[in-house]
């Protein structure tokens, strides 16, 4: 059998309650904020480099394509 490459909410459940105690510790859920502030920091920047991107690649198409 292969591996599957998604979570699904039953891995989400499963985890939540095999780690419950673990994710109630404070330290635990500042380490956790911490990190997902990061990352949605960091998924910010890729969608702005993203849409620069790609503005940039149809400001050259339209200056490459003939004029009527």
């Amino acid at each position: 059998m292969g591996k599957r490459s998604e979570f699904q909410d039953t891995d989400l459940e499963e985890v939540t309650n095999l780690f419950a105690r673990f994710l109630r510790n404070p330290r635990v859920q500042g380490a956790l904020r911490k990190a997902i502030g990061y990352w949605q920091t960091t998924a910010r920047r890729i969608q702005v480099a993203w849409r620069y991107r790609k503005k940039r690649q149809s400001c050259r198409a339209d200056s490459s394509s003939p004029q009527h």
